[in-house]
């Protein structure tokens, strides 16, 4: 079947969801221009394969992109070009907070325990934010440029920047940051590994790299 444009049996598949009193086939039928129920029923099983998303809720708040997100059972958070961050009530949908302290976009979030929240932004710092007060706790300072991704693991996290640096932070101690390597090209994501202390970082030159085991320091295996 194809002969249906992809466009063509979106219209018709939202149409059969919109629909009341009939069949989905049979609405799907009359979206797809009066063809034969068999002929509706592939096409609507073809949709279910492409497990279409129906958004129920928006959250408006941000004047710029939104570049990162993080979620739990309680908190939505949101950060974006705009330099904000935003709180909201996973539940209500309703906006709890707008916190305001990055001078550049916010690139990555972090929900932490204790209703923490963890920031990373082009302005080459990581903040630590209280939800419940909406107060500023810490600035961390290290990067000399845009950080653009958080991993996080207990009671530490790693941070990656567009230069390729990456930094290990002990975010509840006074701890200084400590350097674990320079990737070739952009920190993109970090991914933590288990138990370990492992992390996966994916760069800006298209591979992907692992740190060894019980240390955070790469090792010089990649993943291409």
């Amino acid at each position: 079947y194809d002969y249906f444009a992809d466009d063509l049996l979106l219209a018709a598949v939202g149409q059969a969801l919109r629909g009341e009193g009939e069949s989905v086939a049979a609405r799907l039928v009359r979206g797809i221009g009066q063809r034969t129920e068999s002929e509706a029923v592939i096409l609507l099983q073809r949709a279910r394969q492409w497990r279409l998303l129906h958004f129920v809720r928006e959250f408006q708040a941000h004047n710029g992109c939104i570049r990162a997100l993080a979620a739990n059972d309680q908190w939505l958070v949101s950060g974006s070009d705009d330099e904000t961050i935003g709180v909201w009530d996973r539940r209500t949908g309703s906006l709890l907070r707008k916190l305001q302290g990055h001078t550049r976009p916010v690139n990555a979030v972090a929900l932490l325990g204790g209703n923490r929240i963890l920031s990373a932004s082009n302005d080459g710092t990581l903040k630590l934010w209280d939800i419940d007060k909406g107060e500023l706790l810490r600035t961390f300072t290290g990067h000399e440029n845009w950080v653009l991704a958080l991993g996080m693991q207990p009671g530490r996290a790693v941070s990656g920047s567009i230069d390729g640096a990456l930094l290990e932070w002990y975010i509840f101690t006074d701890y200084p940051a400590r350097a674990l390597g320079t990737l070739p090209g952009w920190v993109t994501a970090i991914c933590p590994m288990g138990e370990h202390g492992r992390i996966l970082c994916a760069g800006g030159d298209g591979v992907l790299r692992r740190s060894e085991e019980h240390t955070s320091e790469l090792q010089s295996r990649q993943y291409l």
